[in-house]
């Protein structure tokens, strides 16, 4: 593993997204079987080179496109697979990675988002933004549909849901939208916590660039999101109790920021 030389595998596995382990041991890829439509995901064990597991569902079965996303929940025992479906739509497909039996059925979902616009919360519940402005709530074991987050009664944000990110100790997660608004929610109770106003443009996802110790040098942060051009880089850096969220454009210079107390 140290000679930067490809890993030759005693079994071939097509691996069009991957993961890693919580300890970093293993690799948990997927991507779509040689034959069929169907999808597989393989567990290398990273230490000996060896793919320890490998699950595949029913090659008649389509799920979409090529896998473009892997979640993992914090026991690793499901695997949440993200399949393009059509021009706005996503199938999470969810492998259950404890299985003995290597070919199954396993259960999905389909929702009106990008395939990488969904967190896992815990062992059982994952939460997807769509592109209609939605939070939606899911049972990961079954793939059934639990609830929608909502602000006021109304959907979560007024446009598409361009991104999601969970804090570090999982108490609370923030979406934004191309409403130009994010909001903080409480992961556990699902509630609404704080509305981010004040950004002049869509908040959305694309690149990140390095200079959070500028700004952590300049102010005092709780959560620190760094937002690029049109585009967000959600980092939780957690200090005080102000939140800062800057628009910068490519020399790194702050064009559109708002600073919020989160407390």
């Amino acid at each position: 593993m140290n000679t930067g030389k490809p890993v030759q595998l005693t079994h071939q596995i097509k691996c069009a997204t991957f993961t890693l382990s919580n300890n970093s041991n293993s690799l948990i890829m997927t991507g779509n079987q040689k034959y069929g439509r169907g999808i597989s995901v393989g567990i290398l064990d990273l230490n000996n080179s060896e793919l320890t597991k490998e699950i595949k569902s029913d090659t008649n079965q389509s799920y979409g496109g090529t896998p473009s996303s892997i979640t993992l929940t914090p026991d690793e025992r499901y695997a949440i697979v993200g399949c393009p479906s059509g021009p706005s739509s996503t199938n999470y497909v969810v492998f259950d990675l404890t299985a003995q039996q290597e070919l199954v059925q396993p259960p999905t979902i389909t929702l009106d988002s990008d395939p990488k616009c969904s967190i896992v919360l815990n062992n059982e519940q994952a939460l997807t933004g769509t592109k209609t402005g939605q939070l939606v709530l899911w049972d990961i074991p079954t793939c059934q549909r639990l609830n929608t987050l909502n602000d006021n009664g109304q959907n979560a944000h007024r446009d598409r849901i361009t991104d999601l990110k969970l804090s570090p100790d999982r108490t609370c997660l923030v979406s934004s939208s191309a409403d130009g608004t994010a909001k903080v929610w409480d992961a556990n109770t699902k509630e609404l916590i704080s509305k981010l106003i004040g950004h002049k443009r869509e908040v959305a996802k694309q690149k990140e660039i390095s200079i959070f110790n500028k700004l952590f040098y300049y102010y005092s942060l709780d959560y620190l999101f760094m937002y690029i051009n049109e585009s967000i880089s959600c980092n939780w850096f957690e200090r005080s109790k102000y939140m800062f969220m800057a628009f910068t454009n490519w020399s790194n210079s702050i064009n559109d920021a708002c600073r919020y107390d989160t407390r």
